[in-house]
């Protein structure tokens, strides 16, 4: 791997905040903002990252100058073929004459240099210029930096004219709770981490659809990586209980934007996570339905409740068939919020049926 990805947990507080800010708080579609992300940890796939890996690349050479050696800090930067796509855009980047040791540095000296609208614009040309590359990869497309930069234009106003910032400072509503469709099961789940000790947990729990607890997890990680590994664990624990259980039809949801987005992303994964999010992959396709939403914090309380114990008291236990105290509030709560259609039945506790720890 060119650079070793390191915590985001630890990355996205202290000087590089406002960098991290930058990011996830520019107005492009999600898919960019993931691979900025990938882009400053180093885990886009270019060649020399998969020969890295021991993978078998006949061809090392940048698909665009052919020349050299095609690394990250190559393609996006310094690749003398790209140099005309960086110049004639609106930013008028001089890409190859900025000084920088690797593509992180670089990304973020650009950002220094940008306002809101041009740090956009710049987020859309990374993204055009890997999927370009890709198409000249996989379907022998042709270099046209002119196009890519009338795309990157046109592409940028269509989406945000359906994605004004609010210039006010209301508040968004509270989001709580909700039940799942009829005859689905919704699992929740959550990850917790400490940047200071390394120590992580994850927690689960999986509710009917008249917001009944059926199931839970709680398990303490005392060597984790980041927040995102201990969301992916999260994930890969729910749905193997789902597995084991024999679940067919399941919501699966989650307040980490990061985590939902890699599931639902076809490419491939070279993070420290990667073999996480591998599983979770294939064993979403051992359900006959599932679907996956991004949540609210506030409506994810009962995972994040038990993510929260089993990072910072170890809780890691077995319940059967009732729930314990420490949850037992978040989940009536969930329950009072919720509005359940009549259906026949009286008032149901959300009481714990079956608890299994994988």
């Amino acid at each position: 791997m060119e650079q070793t990805a390191s915590s985001s947990a630890s990355e996205q507080g202290g000087p590089l905040r406002t960098y991290w800010t930058k990011i996830w708080h520019a107005n492009v579609p999600p898919k960019i903002k993931v691979l900025v992300w990938r882009l400053v940890h180093g885990i886009v796939p270019t060649r020399l990252a998969l020969l890295s890996r021991h993978l078998h690349i006949q061809d090392v050479a940048c698909v665009f100058c052919k020349s050299t050696n095609e690394s990250s800090l190559h393609v996006f930067k310094e690749c003398d073929a790209l140099q005309c796509f960086w110049r004639l855009g609106p930013l008028k980047l001089k890409a190859k004459e900025q000084a920088a040791g690797d593509l992180k540095n670089w990304l973020f000296d650009v950002l220094d240099m940008l306002n809101s609208n041009q740090v956009d614009f710049f987020f859309m040309a990374l993204w055009s210029v890997w999927t370009e590359r890709n198409k000249i990869v996989w379907n022998d497309g042709c270099f046209q930096p002119m196009h890519m930069i009338q795309w990157c234009t046109s592409s940028l106003e269509e989406f945000q004219k359906y994605h004004q910032k609010v210039a006010c400072k209301k508040k968004r509503p509270l989001t709580k709770w909700q039940c799942p469709p009829r005859g689905r099961l919704k699992i929740n789940i959550d990850g917790a981490f400490q940047v200071d000790s390394g120590v992580g947990g994850i927690g689960v729990v999986v509710r009917d659809d008249l917001g009944t607890g059926i199931a839970a997890i709680a398990r303490p990680f005392l060597h984790a990586h980041s927040a995102i590994n201990m969301e992916a664990e999260a994930c890969r624990a729910g749905l193997l209980l789902g597995i084991h259980q024999g679940w067919s039809d399941v919501v699966i949801e989650s307040d980490s934007a990061l985590l939902i987005a890699a599931l639902k992303s076809e490419e491939d994964n070279f993070s420290e996570v990667s073999r996480v999010f591998d599983d979770c992959k294939d064993y979403l396709s051992a359900f006959q339905s599932v679907e996956i939403r991004h949540i609210y914090r506030e409506a994810n309380g009962v995972a994040h409740r038990l993510a929260h114990l089993a990072s910072y008291l170890l809780l890691d236990d077995i319940w059967l068939d009732e729930t314990p105290a420490i949850i037992q509030d978040v989940l009536y709560e969930d329950y009072c919020n919720v509005s359940i259609v009549a259906r026949g039945s009286g008032f149901m506790s959300p009481r714990c049926k079956v608890l299994i720890l994988i």
